[in-house]
């Protein structure tokens, strides 16, 4: 499943912690699919960025709860200065997944 830190909502949503989302993925459980991919590109675009995770917080626990509900209210960190970046990884982190960036595979030939 990965880093708390690059999970997207739709991965985080109903896991009682690492052991049970392993369970729910190997069960195809947890509702992600090549959306919550492009959720985790943008999480690795705004690192890149900034140097720090959209996220971070010292508990797991604690990130889920960021992802889960705080992911439309993303605020513009000084890091990002240009504004074709930041909104790539808004569109990249949509918490709508059908609505992220490619999720529509015709987005990206455009």
């Amino acid at each position: 499943v990965g880093t708390p830190d690059f999970m997207s909502p739709e991965a985080v949503t109903g896991s009682a912690g690492p052991e049970a989302m392993a369970k729910e993925k190997a069960a195809g459980k947890n509702g992600a699919d090549h959306t919550a991919d492009l959720w985790a590109l943008g999480a690795v675009a705004f690192q890149l960025h900034t140097g720090q995770t959209p996220f971070s917080c010292p508990s797991t626990y604690l990130a889920f709860l960021r992802i889960q509900r705080k992911n439309n209210n993303l605020k513009r960190p000084w890091g990002i200065a240009d504004d074709d970046a930041w909104d790539f990884i808004q569109a990249l982190m949509e918490k709508e997944p059908r609505k992220r960036l490619g999720a529509d595979c015709f987005e990206l030939k455009q």
